[in-house]
């Protein structure tokens, strides 16, 4: 049963953030699967002001249709899917559920279709680098890679190497210089200088 607090919760979701009583069910469902998610429990349930708390965020995201709410609902679900195998790329090795920081991190890997070995990948790099994981110093090596084209590590790895010395031509290597015809008739000319001085000089 509502309390008249609950009761004001669900006044203010309707009324003031102006959601239809289609959004505010998904948004109630979604609230309570989150909920039993964090603290994996299959009957934990939120309390209203949580709901509430919540109703404002989407409202700040802009998720206030039915349409967008079904549209930010199943890009959560693809983070869901990815969340723990995320995680554990990145050294978690507790089973738990990201914290909200972490999940903003998840959210836009997920967006950008990034493979779990290249975020793995950045994360041995970066704690190569900082000496533990750093969530933003990792961010920008995949925004880096995915602002490359990067889909592989291999593709990682063949960008980072060094051009080969093979295809660079050395100095010391013979190189085939095929006379031009413009080569050709100005030696010709300075043959012909060198060879006239000569002739006045007696030598």
């Amino acid at each position: 049963v509502f309390t008249d607090n609950d009761l004001t919760c669900l006044y203010t979701i309707y009324d003031h953030l102006g959601f239809s009583p289609e959004v505010i069910v998904l948004l109630t469902g979604w609230a309570i699967r989150r909920e039993r998610r964090a603290k994996n429990n299959p009957a934990a349930c939120p309390r209203m002001p949580q709901v509430q708390r919540e109703a404002f965020r989407w409202k700040r995201l802009g998720v206030d249709t039915l349409e967008r709410a079904e549209d930010y609902l199943r890009r959560e679900e693809l983070v869901d899917q990815r969340e723990w195998e995320i995680l554990s790329a990145v050294g978690v090795t507790e089973r738990r559920a990201a914290v909200s920081r972490e999940r903003a991190y998840i959210a836009a890997w997920v967006d950008m279709e990034l493979s779990t070995e290249l975020i793995r990948m950045a994360y041995e790099r970066t704690v190569y680098k900082k000496g533990a994981m750093n969530w933003p110093y990792a961010n920008k090596i995949l925004q880096s890679w995915h602002a490359a084209g990067y889909k592989t590590t291999q593709q990682v790895e063949a960008g980072d190497r060094p051009p080969s010395r093979q295809s660079q031509p050395s100095q010391n290597q013979s190189q085939n210089f095929q006379p031009t015809r413009e080569r050709i008739e100005k030696n010709g000319d300075w043959l012909d200088q060198f060879l006239a001085e000569q002739e006045k000089g007696g030598g």
